[in-house]
């Protein structure tokens, strides 16, 4: 069959078709694992549902808890079984913690207070007797990325925690970097100004800003740029 040149813009079209193609799959299993998680951490306890949940929450300077952000809940108590970096609910055995539902972003409430959008990215699981030590559900790097990109957006300080459970204590507001051997350096790389709750993460922070970025090959193809410049 003799070669037909494709008529103006079918190669465009079919990047754009493809494109499109690419994104709906991946917002597809981005919602699934959304739904998943949601489901998961619905399975744990609401330690603000008792006396001795709050009275537990108190004792780990989180007595305030319940009341610091509207919305879903913050965190649950359960146990899970730590594997690396990542864990999993385990319900008839495991490590006793606290589950912190890492919601994907604030959104405004009817009186004006920061709730937050009922999509999870991730679930972070901590010891309450070992808080400086953690595991992911998702792999994430980053709790409270939304408030990263507020801060790059609108120029403003962005306050990076120590660790999950600091973040709890401030009520939900602020980031922490859960992941520094992957630091997303390219958001970090965005703000203006940074306020660190302690010198060892002042120090981390700067370590992750000014490691060595990997650039991937970059190569010309002229004949698809042509194809799709005819």
């Amino acid at each position: 069959m003799p070669f037909q040149k494709p008529r103006p813009g079918a190669l465009r079209e079919q990047q754009t078709e493809a494109a499109g193609n690419s994104q709906s799959a991946l917002a597809s299993r981005e919602n699934t694992l959304s739904a998943n998680l949601n489901q998961l951490f619905a399975s744990l306890h609401d330690p603000t549902s008792t006396e001795r949940g709050r009275k537990r929450l108190g004792q780990l300077g989180l007595r305030n808890l319940a009341h610091a952000v509207r919305g879903p809940q913050l965190c649950a108590v359960g146990n899970v079984r730590p594997d690396g970096k990542r864990f999993a609910i385990d319900h008839d055995g495991g490590l006793p913690a606290l589950v912190v539902a890492a919601w994907d972003r604030p959104c405004p409430l009817d009186d004006g207070l920061p709730g937050w959008a009922e999509s999870l990215d991730d679930l972070v699981a901590f010891s309450p007797d070992r808080p400086e030590k953690w595991w992911t559900m998702a792999g994430g790097n980053i709790l409270g990325g939304f408030w990263l990109e507020r801060a790059s957006y609108l120029d403003e300080p962005a306050l990076i925690h120590d660790r999950p459970i600091d973040w709890l204590r401030a009520g939900g507001f602020g980031s922490v970097v859960l992941d520094w051997d992957a630091p997303p350096i390219l958001t970090l790389s965005t703000l203006r100004r940074i306020v660190s709750r302690s010198e060892r993460t002042a120090a981390r922070i700067a370590r992750a800003l000014t490691r060595p970025v990997s650039i991937p090959e970059i190569r010309v193809n002229r004949e698809v740029l042509n194809v799709a410049a005819a």
